[in-house]
């Protein structure tokens, strides 16, 4: 695969899918209102849980998005994998 992925599609495909994480998903709370419900049915006070409640945050990795950091990242990231040693 790391022929066929050049190393700047690889950042940008990093630093989409970090943006992706947190965006609206229809199933995500599709899910959680499942969860919601078979919660519901086992605590004291039914009102009290909320579908949001169960909705799952992820945070963004540093490091990643910054222009001025992904060429050097995306350099040391194949280099590594490669087992080529960095000149300079």
């Amino acid at each position: 695969m790391q022929e066929l992925t050049t190393a700047t599609e690889f950042v940008e495909w990093i630093a989409y899918l970090d943006m992706d994480v947190n965006a609206f998903h229809r199933e995500d709370y599709y899910l959680a209102q499942i969860a919601a419900e078979v919660r519901r049915g086992r605590v004291k006070d039914p009102s009290r849980v909320r579908t949001e409640d169960l909705l799952i945050k992820f945070k963004f990795r540093s490091g990643w998005a910054t222009p001025a950091n992904n060429l050097e990242t995306s350099k040391s990231f194949w280099l590594g994998s490669l087992g080529v040693k960095k000149e300079g």
